[in-house]
């Protein structure tokens, strides 16, 4: 069974949470190597972290609940350049 290691952060000065992180690994002890190095990278967590705003919750689910990058792809999806312009996948 795999482990989604939930990652929520507390907004500053409020009682909301507005962020949350999701860690996917095979095992608990994986899912948080993920989550520290991720931690090292990012200076808003690592910052809510500091300030004790960090909660922390490990679910266990069925391999078939993990993304995987094939669920966000959209064979009818258009690709837009920075000039609005629609570039055509199909092309050579």
């Amino acid at each position: 069974m795999a482990k989604a290691l939930h990652v929520y952060i507390t907004d500053k000065g409020a009682d909301t949470i507005s962020v949350e992180h999701v860690f996917y690994a095979d095992t608990e002890d994986e899912a948080n190597k993920i989550r520290l190095a991720h931690l090292a990278g990012c200076s808003n967590y690592a910052l809510a972290e500091a300030e004790g705003r960090v909660d922390e919750a490990i679910e266990d689910i069925a391999e078939h609940e993990r993304p995987h990058p094939d669920d966000f792809e959209d064979d009818d999806e258009e690709t837009i350049d920075v000039h609005g312009t629609v570039i055509d996948d199909d092309e050579p």
